[in-house]
């Protein structure tokens, strides 16, 4: 397909503002940014300063600028919480004035809100484009803070992005009468590339993997119910725990499998998560309640078969017994006779991963996603003073 040429402006101009600085979000604006940049080169992305120093923006981003931050949640005294935002909000303000100096910008995109968001109306007067990953707060996540970015976000923005048509019923059905797009979360791809085998962790004879931050609506407990069922029939089985949470909450549940389970109860860096999905046979993902998932991309990206559930846009994205298989949430039967099916089928396990594989470069490709992005920019550069 040929990039579209603007019609009535033809020089738009395109900011993407981020306040994702760390795992998924972080990953989900560079490529985002990146899809961005491919058809418009001269966007600029605002991003807060990642939390770790091995993430290298200018290796994937043309043009960025990073914005220290500190984080609200762990201010230790009220003293110390007011600080920080006055700190933050002025951090903000003056980067945007050192990339809006000279510069007029048609869309502002928000690909990783925060609650600074309504700064952006006060100093643009282009369109403001955010992407609404949660149209509400998932179990482990409501409180005040994420409740606050989400109505911020709904009550500044002239459109918004859902992962999902589902998503974007949510929204209508919350009273919202913004233009809402309806884009896919694309594939996860920046990692690094695993030449040598031997850098993959030895595999026992069934692997399966749950990455990702450790939050209640994630499921955990349901899969730690289902193992016991599946070791039953498959003895020699490892599940692998991999990411930051409270792992404290589910050791009842892990001590009777605690022989079958590796923890990692840790933030995992970009280069240890290669040899992660090289290492599982499933990657099960057992959500409560979900809207779409980066890991989820990322079994695509690496050709593992997917175990998940029927929540959210999900269904959307797995089409079932093909690309993946749906069951539905907190059901540790049907997902341990689910995680048995593909362990003794591996012809089948083996064709889901392909066909998913190929789902994810084509329906989800960030191509794809730069030109129904580039679309956005065209609509609304047209006829727009800044």
């Amino acid at each position: 397909m040929s990039k579209v040429k603007f019609q009535q402006n033809k020089n738009p101009r395109v900011l993407i503002l981020s306040f994702g600085h760390r795992g998924g979000m972080f990953h989900y604006t560079l490529h985002f940014a990146s899809a961005i940049q491919q058809y418009l080169p001269d966007a600029v992305l605002i991003v807060r300063k990642p939390e770790r120093d091995d993430l290298i923006i200018g290796e994937f981003i043309a043009k960025f600028k990073t914005f220290p931050m500190f984080d609200l949640l762990t201010s230790p005294t009220p003293f110390h919480f007011i600080w920080r935002v006055l700190y933050n909000t002025i951090s903000l303000i003056r980067s945007i004035k050192e990339i809006k100096s000279g510069n007029r910008f048609d869309v502002i995109f928000v690909p990783a809100p925060g609650y600074l968001s309504w700064i952006l109306p006060l100093v643009f007067s282009g369109k403001i484009v955010t992407v609404i990953h949660d149209p509400e707060p998932h179990l482990g996540e409501r409180n005040f803070y994420n409740n606050l970015i989400l109505r911020l976000s709904l009550m500044f923005s002239d459109a918004l992005i859902t992962h999902g048509n589902t998503l974007r019923k949510e929204l209508f059905d919350k009273g919202i009468r913004k233009r809402v797009f309806v884009i896919p979360h694309g594939i996860y791809k920046r990692f690094p590339k695993i030449t040598n085998t031997s850098e993959i962790k030895p595999k026992s004879e069934y692997n399966l993997l749950f990455f990702g931050r450790i939050v209640d609506y994630k499921g955990l407990d349901v899969l730690l119910k289902s193992l016991d069922d599946v070791k039953r029939k498959i003895s020699n089985i490892k599940l692998r725990i991999s990411g930051k949470g409270n792992i404290e909450k589910y050791r009842e549940l892990l001590n009777p499998v605690k022989d079958s389970v590796i923890i990692e109860n840790k933030f995992i860096p970009d280069k240890d998560i290669p040899s992660l999905f090289l290492w599982a046979d499933i990657v099960v993902l057992p959500y409560k309640e979900g809207t779409q998932s980066g890991v989820l991309t990322l079994a695509y990206s690496f050709k593992k078969p997917v175990i998940t559930t029927s929540v959210g846009a999900i269904p959307e994205v797995v089409d079932h017994g093909k690309t993946g298989i749906t069951i539905e949430p907190s059901d540790p039967v049907q997902l341990s006779e689910s995680i048995v099916y593909l362990l003794e089928n591996p012809k089948i396990a083996k064709k889901i991963s392909y066909l998913g594989y190929k789902k994810g470069q084509k329906s989800l490709s960030w191509e794809r996603i730069g030109r129904r992005l580039y679309s956005i920019v065209e609509e609304f550069s047209k006829g727009v003073k800044c």
